[in-house]
């Protein structure tokens, strides 16, 4: 044994499973191998002297291998060691620095106690994430001494991630059922684990949710997908999912409702539970649909592919069909052409739902066409009406009535010598051939009868058991008519002169004739002359008739206009007409049943009186109507206006200039009336302002008159003072000065001091000089020129002029 050296007493820290372990040893170091001082490493560990010691022990690593992984488990047996010794261990690097102490290689912190007789050991442990890295080793040292024991190399690898493998106990389960088992297997990451599962809604969780394994249940039928967290030591977490199938099948059974049918029909139960859904019914099919015929309850049980099942039951109800008899009116057999009424009677209990509170109403439908209870028809040969009733949910079976028809006897009546009666003809002989037995409707059994009036007459016949009827209609009659002619007399018949009147012939009735004693055949005729009128009615039966009226032509009022002054006038000019008149008259055979009539007028005008007044503007025709109160007379009178002249002026100059003249000349007239009060013609004016001139012509009594306006244009005054001076100045020697003064005007005016006016005045309007004389005082004197045109239009302008000197005494 090498010789032991003592070193300083370092003081070793070192982190164990989270928690700070204090160390104070003494090294031993060999006297043959000078110890060396290794300096801290990364982790923080403490400096060690390393010595090899002879012999040296043996150690070993299972399983062997060149590469761990954190967490794996790893079994070191050290031999050859010394009795009553503790041992330590370590991880170096390939710097030889300590890596780790880590507890997991040894009980009571990391040391191999060994006893008397004791040399070898065994520590079971794990390796942990601050030994990765590669060339590592595993180091036994003596407790408070040197090494005496190294590993080979090898590497230390981070473990894998985190993984989870979820399992479920079974994959689809029934609803209500404990669902399954689910279970989680981690691998990689850090241990220990934690748990954590979450179930989604519709499912719960059986005891702790913490756990690898757990139970679930299911509350609602689908796809339930639970989640678990898997969280490793080092604290990161890792999700997964895993889904199970809740199946709960629900049996439909359809129809569902209106679950009914009729006697003699089935009802189709059809089921639908989608794919790999066994069916069994408690009829023993197992089919998806049967077909039921009768009333009971019918029940149904489905499997699912997973084994779950479910029942449904329905009850279908089968009604009974209605049924029904038919009566006949009048019966069952019935003559040619007579009418049968079939009645419908529904007998037995009619179908209906239970729930309703009354029963349906029955409906019914004939061969005939007829869908209510009764139907009425003509058979002409024997016939089968057939009848089904539906009493809301079920028809009947068909009814059949069978109807006999019998023939029937023919009759005929002929009327002789015709069907007319006339007064040539007074009685018709009407006789029934055909048959035997016959009633005539005024109930008489003979076969013939005769008739005065006109109607429908009938004869029946039986045979058979069944009768028929013949009938002949009689007309015509042998009447007298009573033949009037419109309109009437009243008190008599008249029309005025020119007139005519339409008379018309009643009475003789339909088909019958008329003849007038003018020889006309018509029912009507116009009639314009003085007579008596008359008419004979013929019937159709030949009774005829005479009437006859008194037609009279009152001749029409006649009337005179007599005008003042005359029926020529001027336009414009009033004449007065009045009317004369005399009435008309009935012939002399009537005329002296009236008395003398009043005559009344009216003018074309408007006016009724029998005078008028007119005042026309052109020739006129005024037309008068006299009225006698029967009968209405027209005459006229021609009111013809005179022309007016045509009267127009002619001018010599019709725009002037101020001062100048104009001739005016008037024609179209024999004599003129200017508004001058001039009478000649022509003349002449000189207006000083633009003036209108006129004229009346006179012709024939009638007068025109004609205008003429003449206009004056005036050039603008034009005035201007132009400049005034004074040659010498005011003073002794020199009292009274003259002003030159030059401007343009017609009239120029100097005023001064002490009234001093000084004017003169030229005929036309030019540019002047003038010298204004006998100036004696000094001061400011006002020159004005002024001008004025023709019009009388008047321009001014003025200048001042200073004086100068001194005025003498």
């Amino acid at each position: 044994m090498k010789t032991q050296l003592k070193a300083p007493c370092p003081l070793l820290l070192f982190v164990v499973a989270g928690m700070v372990f204090m160390w104070l040893f003494t090294l031993p170091m060999a006297s043959a191998s000078p110890g060396k001082l290794y300096p801290d490493n990364e982790k923080g560990h403490p400096q060690r002297i390393k010595h090899t010691i002879d012999p040296a022990p043996t150690i070993t690593i299972s399983p062997a291998s060149a590469t761990y992984t954190v967490g794996q488990s790893v079994t070191v047996t050290v031999t050859n060691l010394t009795e009553n010794n503790n041992y330590g261990f370590d991880i170096d690097d390939e710097e030889n620095n300590i890596i780790t102490y880590s507890s997991l290689f040894g009980n009571s912190g990391n040391l191999l106690a060994l006893g008397s007789g004791v040399t070898s050991g065994t520590i079971v442990g794990t390796f942990d994430a601050f030994s990765v890295g590669s060339n590592r080793k595993i180091n036994v040292y003596l407790q408070g001494g040197n090494v005496v024991v190294s590993t080979a190399r090898f590497t230390i690898q981070a473990p894998p991630s985190l993984a989870l493998v979820t399992k479920a106990s079974i994959a689809s389960v029934c609803i209500g059922n404990t669902v399954a088992t689910l279970s989680v297997t981690a691998t990689g990451g850090s241990t220990p684990y934690t748990y954590t599962w979450n179930a989604p809604s519709g499912a719960s969780i059986s005891g702790a949710n913490n756990t690898s394994a757990i139970s679930v249940n299911a509350l609602t039928s689908g796809l339930k997908t639970f989640t678990v967290t898997v969280t490793g030591s080092d604290g990161s977490p890792v999700s997964s999912t895993i889904s199970i199938n809740v199946d709960n099948p629900t049996p439909i059974i359809s129809p569902s409702t209106n679950l009914t049918f009729c006697e003699g029909s089935s009802l189709t139960l059809t089921s639908s539970g989608g794919n790999g859904i066994t069916y069994l019914w408690s009829t023993g099919d197992t089919s998806a649909s049967i077909v039921v015929s009768i009333s009971k309850p019918y029940s149904l049980t489905i499997t699912s592919p997973t084994g779950c099942t479910a029942s449904a039951t329905v009850t279908p109800y089968r009604y009974n069909r209605p049924t029904a008899t038919v009566s006949a009116l009048p019966g069952l057999t019935v003559c040619q052409g007579q009418s049968v009424t079939l009645n419908a009677n529904v007998g037995g209990t009619p179908a209906r739902i239970a729930s309703a509170k009354a029963p349906p109403p029955v409906s019914y439908s004939w061969s005939t066409g007829s869908n209510t209870p009764s139907t009425i028809f003509t058979p002409t040969s024997n016939t089968v009406v057939s009848l089904t009733v539906n009493d809301g949910v079920c028809t009947s079976l068909p009814i059949n009535t069978s109807i006999v028809v019998n023939p029937v006897s023919s009759v005929s009546i002929t009327a002789a010598p015709s069907a007319i009666i006339s007064c040539a003809n007074p009685g018709v002989t009407l006789t029934a051939s055909g048959s035997s037995g016959y009633t005539w409707d005024d109930n008489s059994t003979a076969t013939t009868r005769t008739v005065s009036v006109s109607g429908v007459y009938s004869v029946s016949a039986t045979g058979n058991g069944c009768s028929t009827t013949a009938s002949v209609t009689v007309t015509g009659n042998s009447t007298t008519p009573t033949i009037t002619i419109t309109p009437t007399a009243a008190p008599i018949l008249t029309v005025c002169a020119g007139s005519s009147l339409t008379l018309t012939a009643n009475g003789a009735g339909s088909g019958g004739t008329y003849k007038w004693n003018t020889s006309e055949t018509t029912q009507a005729i116009s009639v314009s002359v003085t007579n008596t009128y008359s008419v004979t009615g013929t019937t159709a039966s030949g009774c005829q008739s005479v009437t006859s009226v008194y037609f009279d032509v009152h001749s029409l009022p006649t009337a005179t206009i007599s005008a003042l002054p005359a029926l020529t006038v001027c336009p414009g000019k009033s004449v007065t007409l009045t009317a004369s008149g005399l009435p008309g008259g009935l012939s002399p055979r009537i005329a002296s049943t009236f008395s003398a009539p009043t005559v009344w007028y009216t003018w074309s005008t408007g006016s009724t009186d029998a005078t008028a007044i007119f005042t026309p503007t052109s020739s006129t025709v005024i037309s008068l109507t006299i009225s006698d109160g029967a009968c209405t007379g027209t005459t006229a009178a021609t009111i013809t206006a005179k022309e007016s002249p045509t009267v127009s002026i002619g001018a010599s100059a019709t725009s002037l200039s101020g001062g100048q003249s104009a001739t005016l000349t008037a024609s179209g007239a024999d004599s003129y009336t200017w508004s001058t009060g001039a009478t000649s013609n022509p003349i002449t004016v000189s207006p000083v302002s633009t003036t209108v001139y006129s004229v009346t012509g006179t012709r024939n009594g009638c007068v025109g008159v004609a205008v003429q306006p003449l206009s004056i244009n005036c050039t603008d005054p034009i005035s201007k003072a132009i400049s005034a001076t004074v040659v010498s100045v005011l003073g002794p020697g020199n009292c009274a000065v003259n002003i030159q003064g030059q401007g343009t005007g017609s009239s120029f005016v100097i005023t001064g001091p002490n009234g001093y006016v000084f004017s003169t005045v030229y005929r036309r309007t030019g540019t002047y000089a003038l010298s204004a004389t006998g100036v004696r005082q000094p001061g400011t004197y006002t020159f004005t020129a002024s001008a004025t045109n023709a019009c009388g239009q008047t321009s001014t302008d003025s200048i001042t002029y200073v004086v100068a000197g001194t005025a003498c005494p």
